[in-house]
């Protein structure tokens, strides 16, 4: 009974490597060295420079050592990764062999087999398990599928439900022929298409597709959730964006063939019900239409991005193969992630000045001798930074991990394609179709409808209504940009129609949605649209944006200062304005952007509150001033003399050298030669 129980407490213990010590003593963790000394971390890290935790002991002091890390079948999904040859993947089998891995084993000969079908060795190891058919041929026929026309794809089908084995179902090479179009490489600010107009706010993200992405085979996922925080005088905007987190993950990624997402917030907090919405949309957005491998779904984020992976793994604890938080503010889910066996890897820095240590560090200490699979690395002197070599350990700790299935909570052995789930409502409503576009789908009615919609599916719809040749397409497209209920998004893209049709009807519609918009992004496609359409006309429209943009200005104010998110959302729109007010040679204009521009922003004392590590408000500031001194310049109007003159001496931006020669320039232009 004894030593029944001896071993059942083994059991519900994780693996790790133990120094026996001579006088009875044995510790517990991650040998990182046994000569000169022995070092063993109790929290399993191997990053250089750990301390905390960390016991050395001379050779002299130890009895014994047992190494059991990585397990036997971490280490076979780490081999996993290294295979190229047959003969690599029969080595990888016979390993198997010994240490009784069988489904393990299966997994390696059939890897062999799809790289070499006339291998005799792996084909007498498979015997009655051989897959059906010729890998090479399968692939030869799915590939005609992907590059060919629409004829010779019909073709590819009918061979296909003949060949022996084949293991692709039509709807899978659907999938993967629209993956194929959606291009490779690194995409910035991407719509949201799934779900878009469900969601409070646009939602966006950034992507990175490696180049050595192929539809028909299931890729690795890894999800990155970005830092920052709440922003603005009422804090509903965000600070930091997908954009910022993507180069942690960028170089890894493309190394090892990953795709990764690193979607926007669209409020402060990860765990915000908002920003479930968005992390379940862009998770079904992309396995419909990427390869995703879902059993190597990996999460990841820090500082606020640490607490998103927190509260984001325990949510959805089923999703994730493993995941990250690092520099994190607190710790959630640890239970959840015990019970299904979910690997995390945590980091923090000692000293990190914005998210303290003891959140986290008091919850590490009870891991040593858990059931949990993790590794905790703490690092001395890093502030809130992410090292490289903590980032390469993470990507090491991913790769040999897979999503464990209920009941037993065995971890996967084989990928599990997103393009064999089935077909959802929203896949049909909001993605490109598997079909193909019918010619009905491009009636005028459907594109507005799409473009009513907002997200990827109105991004969808902009070219062909640019193009469309129904003469009404401008006046009803103003409707839509009209419509008290048309969300910031769906202004954006329908002001980009108007820009591409540049249709002077479009100016009194851009006009009076200027007054009333807020939204940057939107904002910006109006006056891009104003500056499409060339008629000047639109020059009353723009003055009168720059006085209310003035008043929303001061709006935003806190006393006698603005939050970064309100400068950035304010000042670039404010210069647009200018820079088209400049195109229309507008010389009435002139003391209205003085007053809005000059007096009303740049020579208030006013500061903008910042954070000095990621912002900078003085570049913007130079933008604004250089596209209203530019402006005012070139009207021709010497009476704002002594407001530009204002400028070179006075204001928080006066002691700027490029405000003070923006200023200075116009000066000279307006005064008599």
């Amino acid at each position: 009974m004894r030593l029944a129980l001896v071993l059942l407490l083994t059991c519900l213990t994780a693996a790790a490597d133990t120094v026996y010590l001579k006088g009875g003593r044995k510790i517990r963790g991650r040998i990182v060295s046994e000569d000169p000394e022995v070092v063993i971390n109790p929290y399993n890290s191997t990053v250089s420079g750990m301390v905390f935790g960390v016991e050395r002991f001379p050779k002299t002091r130890v009895k014994k050592i047992k190494r059991t890390l990585p397990t036997h079948e971490h280490e076979f999904f780490r081999r996993l990764g290294e295979l190229e040859t047959a003969e690599q993947c029969l080595e990888l089998a016979a390993w198997c062999k010994q240490r009784k891995l069988k489904e393990h084993r299966l997994y390696a000969l059939e890897r062999g087999f799809f790289l070499d079908p006339t291998n005799r060795a792996i084909r007498k190891e498979l015997g009655g398990k051989l897959p059906k058919g010729d890998p090479a041929e399968h692939r030869k026929l799915a590939t005609r599928y992907l590059e060919g026309n629409d004829e010779e794809r019909a073709a590819v089908l009918s061979e296909m439900r003949s060949s022996k084995g084949f293991p692709w179902s039509e709807r899978y090479l659907q999938r993967a022929l629209r993956s194929k179009g959606l291009g490779k490489g690194l995409q910035e600010n991407r719509p949201l298409a799934l779900r878009a107009n469900k969601i409070e706010k646009p939602v966006y993200f950034t992507i990175l597709v490696p180049d050595s992405y192929d539809p028909l085979v299931p890729t690795p996922l890894l999800f990155g959730l970005h830092g920052g925080g709440r922003g603005g005088k009422d804090g509903k905007e965000v600070v930091g964006s997908g954009r910022q987190a993507m180069p942690f993950y960028q170089r890894q990624c493309a190394r090892r063939g990953w795709i990764c997402v690193c979607p926007n917030a669209v409020v402060g907090g990860w765990s915000n019900r908002l920003n479930h919405d968005v992390v379940d949309a862009v998770l079904d957005e992309l396995r419909a239409l990427y390869n995703i491998d879902e059993n190597r779904m990996y999460l990841t984020g820090h500082s606020m991005g640490g607490g998103g992976t927190w509260a984001q793994g325990r949510r959805l604890v089923e999703v994730w193969a493993a995941i990250a938080p690092t520099a994190s503010f607190r710790v959630q889910g640890l239970a959840h992630l015990e019970k299904t066996k979910t690997g995390f890897y945590v980091y923090h820095s000692a000293d990190d000045p914005r998210t303290g240590i003891d959140g986290v560090r008091r919850y590490m200490l009870k891991l040593p001798g858990s059931k949990s699979d993790f590794v905790y690395t703490e690092l001395p002197k890093r502030g809130h930074s992410l090292p490289t070599e903590v980032v390469d350990d993470i990507f090491v700790f991913f790769d040999m991990r897979r999503l464990t299935e209920a009941p037993r909570r065995k971890a996967a052995v084989r990928p599990r394609s997103s393009f064999l789930r089935k077909v959802s409502r929203d896949e049909k409503k909001y993605l490109p179709p598997l079909e193909g576009r019918g010619d009905g789908d491009l009636k005028l009615n459907g594109l507005l409808k799409d473009l009513r919609t907002g997200g990827g599916v109105a991004e969808q719809a902009v070219r062909a209504l640019i193009k469309h040749p129904d003469p009404k397409v401008a006046s009803r497209v103003g409707k839509i940009l009209l419509n008290a209920r048309s969300s910031s998004d769906v202004r954006m893209y329908s002001a980009r129609v108007l820009a591409g049709r540049k249709a002077k009807e479009s100016v009194k519609p851009l006009g009076r949605t200027l007054r009333i918009e807020t939204d940057k992004q939107a904002v910006l496609a109006m006056l891009d649209a104003l500056d499409a359409v060339d008629d000047p006309s639109a020059i009353p429209a723009l003055t009168k944006f720059l006085r209310v943009r003035l008043d929303y200005y001061e709006s935003r104010l806190v006393g006698s200062s603005i939050h970064w998110s309100d400068w950035i959302a304010i000042a670039p729109t404010m210069a647009r304005a200018c820079k088209v007010l400049e195109r229309y040679s507008a010389e009435k204009a002139a003391p209205i952007v003085a007053k809005t521009v000059l007096e009303g922003v740049l020579l208030q004392d006013i500061k903008v509150v910042y954070d000095r590590q990621l912002q900078n408000p003085t570049p913007i500031a130079q933008a604004l001033a250089g596209a209203a001194c530019g402006a005012l310049g070139s009207f021709g109007d010497p009476s704002v003399v002594p407001t530009l003159r204002r400028l070179t001496k006075r204001g928080p931006w006066a002691q700027d050298g490029v405000v003070r020669s923006h200023a200075e320039q116009a000066i000279a232009a307006l005064q008599p030669h």
